[in-house]
């Protein structure tokens, strides 16, 4: 089985710093992430289940309603999960699964 490895080494979420941390991954999470990251910060994404955009497909109602994420707009239950999981690996958003965050510390 071949798998692609990164060309840099990997470094732990753990052991870097970011400009901005967004909890949650729905579409909320998700358009902050994108706002934050087209204005060049690095952002860490942090979701305790591990799957974005989840309101989606858990939902009881299959319409979205108005959303401006480019792509998002005409998604409706699991394919608008996919899309996200999709996005947030090809764009390399560095998301952090199966986590809840207990504590925020503010430098600066």
């Amino acid at each position: 089985m071949h798998h692609d490895l990164p060309s840099q080494s990997f470094v732990s979420c753990f052991d870097r710093v970011f400009d901005a941390v967004v909890i949650g991954g729905g579409y909320a999470g998700l358009a902050a992430v994108q706002r934050l990251r087209g204005s060049g910060w690095s952002v860490l994404l942090i979701e305790r289940r591990m799957a974005l955009l989840w309101e989606s497909g858990w939902a009881f109602h299959d319409r979205l309603g108005d959303c401006d994420l480019p792509g998002f707009q005409r998604l409706a239950g699991a394919p608008a999960e996919v899309e996200a999981a999709v996005r947030a690996r090809s764009e390399g958003w560095d998301v952090l699964g199966y986590a809840t965050p207990m504590a925020v510390a503010v430098t600066g």
